[in-house]
Parts: C-alpha cells; structure tokens; sequence
C-alpha cells in the first residue's frame, strides 16, 4: 500500500519504506496527482499547477522531467511492482 502523508511534510510511505518529497515543483506535482484521486490530469494542468503564469520555454521537457523523477522515486520505493503508479 502507498500512503501520502498530506498535513505536515509531504512524504511518500510504502511497506518498504519511506521518501521525502523534495522541491516546491515535486511536492506541487504529487500534491496535483493526489487530489485529481485517480482522475486523469492534463500536461497542461499540471504545468498550470507547477509553474503558474511563469511557464518555461520548454515546459513538456520539464514536466517529463519531473515525472521522470517522481517515478524513479516511487520505483525505488516499490522495486517489485509491475508498472508505474503514474502513467501518461
């Protein structure tokens, strides 16, 4: 089971462990994912969510990046798990 601790710091806890969730883009990404509850959310929403009025030039590269990221995380936290929790 994967628990999201919302109040407080955010930090991501699994049976093998848990990890911080580092970085104002990051914990605004999870933050994004969790309240859609499983809902899908568009790459446009999300970088309105991420970056607001101040998008970067290239932002499809960053918010690949940064769900790049979230998914090593959550890989690293669930090694024997057949596919990602987040997905495109």
């Amino acid at each position: 089971m994967l628990r999201f601790s919302v109040l407080g710091a955010l930090e991501i806890r699994t049976a093998a462990g848990e990890a911080d969730v580092c970085g104002d883009l990051q914990r605004t990404l999870v933050q994004t994912l969790l309240v859609s509850e499983g809902r899908p959310v568009s790459g446009e929403s999300l970088a309105e969510e991420m970056w607001g009025e101040t998008l970067p030039d290239r932002r499809a590269n960053a918010l690949q990046a940064h769900i790049s990221r979230l998914r090593r995380r959550l890989r690293a936290l669930e090694p024997d798990r057949p596919t990602s929790r987040v997905t495109i």
